[in-house]
């Protein structure tokens, strides 16, 4: 219980002190925060870029794990500034693409899932989405063991309108909420093992969480996917394609499949903008 606040007091002070610094000041840290961050995880971090770019030289390998570094400190302190600034200010570093497809379903009056990894800055999406005109706008997540903190990130990440829905609860807000509705799941994280999907991944049979593309396939339920778009860090746009447009035939395993795919793709194109320090290749795949 003591480590727990802790932990919340640390939160708190490090909200302050970005609040403190502001935009100029929070990039000036960065650089210094990720050499001091050089040892966090760094097996874990040196075994999956292992895993995913063996044809990588050591030297760009050494390069990228600094590189991811630096995003991992960049997207840390832009959470935590985006947590304590007005929606005005975060519009202007978080927007969404014109025109997107999560505009038309909003004009549709549509329901829909948004699906999306650990990319860009996932925060940041999750605040922006709040805004959202014509759809009432929900997150997935996963409840924290520390209550304190858990009940600050609920109550920082529905500031600007998204509700946050427990992994638990999804199915009674799918047969609770009125229409319309837009769901996101940030689904590359480790899933039970007993209930993933299996998908090659960068070479490699990897387990995904299934709950999402089983639902939507059954409930018929339009899936976007979240693409990002950033010209800058400052300056981060979200895009959306059509995974699935919830009439097609499909077995909930082809969409998975779908978003892994698509996935790998973003990570390749920016492999730096990704969450390596996660342990996501815990399960191992037993042939049946």
């Amino acid at each position: 219980m003591r480590a727990h606040t802790l932990s919340f007091v640390a939160v708190k002070l490090l909200l302050l002190l970005v609040r403190g610094l502001g935009q100029k000041g929070v990039r000036s840290l960065i650089p210094l925060l990720s050499l001091l961050l050089k040892p966090y995880r760094k097996k874990v971090i040196q075994a999956n870029l292992n895993k995913c770019f063996p044809e990588l030289p050591l030297a760009e390998k050494k390069a990228l794990h600094q590189k991811y570094l630096s995003y991992l400190c960049e997207v840390l302190l832009q959470s935590l500034l985006g947590f304590v600034s007005s929606p005005k200010r975060l519009a202007l570093w978080q927007d969404f693409a014109p025109n997107n497809l999560l505009d038309q379903m909003a004009y549709q009056s549509s329901n829909c899932f948004v699906v999306m990894g650990h990319t860009s800055n996932w925060e940041w999406a999750g605040l922006r989405a709040g805004m959202q005109q014509g759809l009432h706008m929900a997150a997935v997540y996963k409840p924290q063991s520390n209550t304190k903190i858990d009940r600050f990130l609920k109550k920082t990440r529905r500031r600007f309108g998204t509700e946050m829905v427990a992994m638990s609860e999804v199915p009674r807000f799918l047969a609770k909420k009125e229409s319309p509705w837009c769901l996101t799941f940030i689904a590359d994280q480790n899933p039970p093992k007993e209930t993933a999907h299996w998908v090659d991944f960068f070479g490699t049979k990897t387990a995904f969480f299934s709950g999402w593309s089983r639902l939507a396939v059954r409930k018929k339920i339009p899936v976007l996917l979240a693409v990002p778009k950033d010209s800058d860090p400052w300056n981060r746009c979200m895009d959306f394609s059509l995974i699935y447009n919830g009439t097609e035939a499909l077995r909930p395993e082809e969409l998975t499949a779908r978003f892994a795919h698509a996935l790998e793709a973003q990570i390749r194109a920016r492999p730096q903008a990704w969450l390596w320090s996660h342990k996501r290749w815990k399960h191992v795949y037993v042939p049946e």
